[in-house]
């Protein structure tokens, strides 16, 4: 299933559950792809949407491209926000007000390689889905209600990868990965990356969360990586998890936060709100 598949073309879908008492489930065996070479917008107000994959933005698409879950559920195997995108100011964004959304691994603003021919996109995250040199990524998520579960790891701008493809240096990437969280739950089973270590190009990846409820195995904030944290709660592997700082983390606000974890600092922390237990 296609959404804005040719240039200049753009595509919609609205998913919503009448209320009619007959199940409204909308079922794709392979890749869901919302804008691949132009622009696609997804609004899933109610029922079930399962997926092989998600890809919110795939082939250097024109964008800006969208799924929104205010209501209902849905699952993939695989999601990706943001990838090998030809211009940086269109942004891939994903947006959940409500609903419970499950997938196997969640990437965002995947880095491109400069290598010839196409990478398989089978691998957990999803990088090296398109082969371009010089070309800019971004993507977003915004969180403000609902359950957002991720049964195995997440990565908040990805780096280049040497697997499949090698990257080539002196491409000029824009990799950009945003996730603000308000509210809700976001659950990551395994680790959570923000600003994911590359070969050759790191990824640069900000996290803002001021509430809801953030939950992981282990957290990376790697040198291009930013995590604010001024309001709800933040807990890795029931207390006992580790989060890695090579970048820049910062508790702040007025509210009461509760961080769960041990701490391993090699690079910014700042805490400037003495309501942090």
């Amino acid at each position: 299933m296609t959404l804005g598949k040719k240039y200049n073309a753009s595509g919609s879908y609205t998913m919503t559950d009448q209320g009619t008492g007959h199940a409204l489930n909308l079922n794709v065996s392979g890749a869901e792809i919302v804008g691949q070479n132009g622009a696609g917008t997804f609004v899933q107000n109610g029922g079930q949407n399962q997926a092989g994959s998600l890809l919110v933005n795939n082939d250097g698409g024109q964008g800006p491209d969208s799924y929104t879950l205010n209501k209902g559920t849905l699952t993939t195997g695989q999601t990706n926000i943001g990838n090998a995108m030809i211009d940086p100011s269109n942004t891939s964004s994903y947006n959940q007000t409500g609903g419970i959304a499950s997938t196997g691994a969640f990437s965002m603003a995947t880095a491109c390689n400069g290598a010839s021919g196409g990478a398989s996109a089978s691998s957990l995250d999803l990088r090296n889905s398109f082969a371009a040199t010089g070309v800019a990524s971004q993507g977003e998520v915004n969180l403000s209600g609902g359950s957002l579960h991720v049964n195995y790891s997440a990565v908040i701008g990805a780096g280049d990868s040497t697997s499949g493809n090698p990257a080539i240096a002196g491409n000029d990437y824009g990799i950009n990965g945003l996730v603000n969280q308000s509210g809700g739950e976001l659950s990551v089973g395994s680790n959570l990356t923000v600003g994911e270590a590359g070969s050759i190009v790191g990824g640069q990846g900000v996290f803002n969360q001021s509430g809801g409820s953030l939950k992981a195995a282990n957290m990376t904030v790697g040198t291009d990586g930013t995590f604010n944290y001024s309001g709800g709660s933040f807990t890795l592997s029931s207390g006992t998890g580790i989060l890695t700082n090579a970048g820049q983390v910062t508790i702040n606000g007025g509210g009461n936060q509760t961080l769960s974890a041990n701490i391993i600092n090699e690079g910014s922390f700042k805490v400037t709100d003495m309501g942090v237990e």
